[in-house]
């Protein structure tokens, strides 16, 4: 049975069909024209380049929308790169586009809610490098650095009783020079615990400075 792809001008006018405040209705849309949208020849021309462009971006959004995050965040990662790597694309004009902005906060907010920090903070550091008024992002740049520094530091605590634990009875057994560089151990495990509770309550100060720019203020996903 020979395939049925469609043009980039029949999936335009079922996509203008469409109720844009529908999000499962624009998946369900996507998903069903899975096999054209996938051979659109973005090489061939603008037109083509910036249909699946489109389809892609709206498709992310979409999945972010409707709770599915982890599928949402590599459709838009994906997205994000074709909006940046486009033949004669200037950056600066894409930073100036609303509708890129939306996509990087979708894709910023999506790795933040599945706990991908790592790959979040940088997404949102450059939302508040290239859309910094009103500190509309600062306080997700800190937020972020601060779950960071608690994922990290969380275990610290319970690893300083257990070294406590075991320097008063197990490690007693060792020779002297042992025991010495096992309370240092735990002397480096303590100072770092310390410093992060510093560094996460400056964090916490910076956060409330910023006052109205707080994460609650901030839109959901499109």
């Amino acid at each position: 049975m020979e395939s049925n792809i469609k043009s980039i001008q029949e999936l335009e006018n079922e996509f203008n069909k469409l109720d844009k405040s529908n999000s499962r209705e624009y998946i369900k849309f996507y998903e069903n024209n899975l096999e054209s949208i996938h051979n659109i020849d973005i090489d061939k021309d603008e037109e083509h380049y910036n249909a699946k462009l489109r389809l892609d971006c709206e498709y992310g959004v979409s999945l972010v929308a409707t709770g599915n995050r982890v599928h949402g965040a590599i459709v838009l990662e994906k997205a994000i790169q074709m909006f940046e790597n486009a033949p004669n694309q200037d950056l600066k004009k894409v930073y100036s586009l609303p509708y890129f902005e939306q996509i990087l906060w979708n894709y910023a907010y999506a790795l933040s809610e599945t706990n991908q920090l790592n790959r979040a903070l940088p997404a949102f550091i450059k939302l508040n490098k290239h859309y910094s008024k009103e500190n509309k992002y600062k306080s997700w740049v800190i937020n972020i650095r601060n779950r960071r520094l608690k994922k990290f530091s969380k275990p610290l605590a319970p690893i300083a009783l257990i070294w406590t634990i075991l320097t008063f009875t197990l490690f007693q057994r060792f020779e002297s020079i042992t025991r010495f560089y096992l309370a240092i151990g735990l002397g480096i495990i303590v100072l770092f615990g310390v410093a992060s509770e510093i560094y996460s309550v400056i964090l916490k100060q910076k956060l409330n400075r910023i006052g109205n720019a707080s994460q609650t203020d901030h839109p959901r996903p499109i």
